[in-house]
């Protein structure tokens, strides 16, 4: 909407009013009368508080609650409006710009999730360091925590993360305002060996760096305030002494928006048998992020391009800026054309789960892909490659196999695996509502409000 159509920005507005997860301007209204007779009205601007003596009443007689404005410091967020890619270049130039923007696009995904959670009717985000008038920092990170092991030690890496890490604590000790992190976790491979991952898992410890950063935070929040991957990171947080962690999985569980998405799944997961037996099932794929040689690498790749690509009307999903070269070169191998209808990549996360909303099944390796096919109520399959996307998939009860399983499949029938897998979908919804929840906690702490729309759902004031 706008004013006297210049944009509304809705966090600008002087008055709303929620209720029941709806949320409407309080507008000082003008009329006139037309030619024909007939009566017109527009908005000439925004009412204040004071200006509006119904809604005076109704706060004195405990109908509503008063909530101020709150104004948050948050780097990196999403912005309110994702500036869109220039088609016209060309697809690969396209990709190039794109993967300039940042060279995992997966990123926008939780950043959707982490910014969006917030009620933007009551809440004013900017990335602009340096002012003095905020009233809360919100961090999200991802991949911060990196823990080398014996098998995969990149020294270089961990000093990077160390820097990022030690750039927080001094914004935290700079502003000294209540603070809480979303989606931070665990960085580290799955060792060569499957059987090796007990072994790895109860040898790895976090850098002094990062617990000082969770000390940080934990004195500027009443309540833990640091919402962590999964089980793993949440234990090793615990192994170091700190209490502040709780594990959520990722920030982009907040972005469904469906009262009951658990159900929504289950009925579509269904369907997915019939329409790989009519050859109707159009699949869209995440692809493996290469780090290095994966000794899984060959087989997942044979898997997707001959065992799904080919036989099925199928879309790969790229978000790496490897991704590109590695679909043409695979493609090649097989001896088939590298089709640019069907590769999509995207900036804009409102667009990535329109396009997942056009596909039957995601099936992928990729975390924040599998995320945004939630976020179109669309089923999924994720495969975990390595221990921060397995403890997400664990954290939010998300449908996965972990790699090495699918591995020793061999050649790859998705209807012989469909039938052979069943996830429940209840857990799924009640871990989503109890994520909602523990993320409403945080935001109040802090002193700023949840989504009308998220808040709808924890209430049950949604519409089925």
């Amino acid at each position: 909407g706008g004013w006297y159509d210049k944009p509304l920005n809705h966090a600008h507005v002087g008055l709303c009013i929620q209720q029941k997860g709806r949320v409407g301007a309080v507008a000082w209204v003008v009329g006139s009368h037309a030619t024909d007779g007939s009566k017109e009205f527009w908005f000439e601007r925004a009412l204040l508080f004071h200006e509006d003596a119904h809604v005076r009443r109704c706060q004195k007689l405990s109908h509503y609650r008063t909530v101020q404005r709150r104004h948050v410091y948050m780097a990196p967020a999403y912005p309110a409006v994702q500036e869109p890619l220039n088609g016209s270049l060309g697809h690969l130039q396209s990709w190039q710009q794109a993967v300039r923007r940042n060279d995992n696009l997966g990123n926008f995904v939780w950043l959707y999730g982490a910014t969006r959670m917030m009620n933007p009717y009551t809440t004013v985000i900017t990335q602009r360091d340096g002012e003095s008038t905020y009233d809360a920092v919100a961090m999200a990170s991802a991949n911060l925590f990196y823990v080398p092991t014996p098998e995969h030690n990149d020294s270089a890496h961990l000093r990077a993360m160390a820097a990022a890490t030690h750039a927080l604590v001094a914004q935290l000790r700079k502003y000294n305002l209540p603070s809480f992190l979303l989606g931070v976790g665990l960085q580290t491979e799955f060792p060569d060996d499957p059987e090796q991952v007990n072994k790895t898992v109860s040898a790895m410890t976090l850098e002094h760096v990062y617990v000082e950063m969770l000390q940080e935070i934990k004195a500027r929040s009443r309540i833990p305030s640091v919402t962590v991957r999964g089980k793993l990171t949440h234990s090793l947080c615990q192994k170091a002494g700190i209490r502040v962690c709780v594990p959520l999985g990722c920030p982009s569980f907040t972005i469904p928006r469906h009262p009951n998405l658990g159900a929504v799944l289950a009925g579509k997961w269904k369907n997915l048998t019939q329409k790989v037996i009519s050859g109707s099932l159009r699949i869209a794929l995440t692809l493996p992020a290469e780090k290095g040689t994966c000794w899984w690498a060959n087989a997942v790749w044979h898997m997707l391009i001959h065992n799904l690509y080919k036989r099925y009307d199928c879309i790969f999903i790229l978000q790496d800026k490897f991704d590109y070269i590695s679909v043409k070169r695979w493609l090649s191998n097989a001896s088939l054309d590298f089709d640019e209808s069907r590769v999509k990549f995207f900036v804009d996360v409102d667009a990535w789960i329109k396009q997942l909303e056009q596909v039957d099944f995601v099936f992928g390796f990729r975390i924040h892909g599998n995320m945004a096919a939630l976020g179109a109520g669309t089923p999924s399959l994720l495969i975990p490659t390595d221990f921060r996307i397995l403890e997400m998939a664990e954290a939010m009860s998300l449908p996965h196999v972990p790699v090495w399983t699918l591995v020793k499949l061999g050649n790859l029938d998705l209807d012989a695996l469909l039938q052979t897998l069943s996830f429940n979908f209840t857990a799924l919804e009640i871990t989503r509502r109890s994520a909602i929840r523990q993320y409403k906690a945080i935001l109040n702490d802090a002193g700023l409000e949840m989504d009308p729309e998220l808040q709808a759902i924890i209430d049950g004031s949604g519409t089925e």
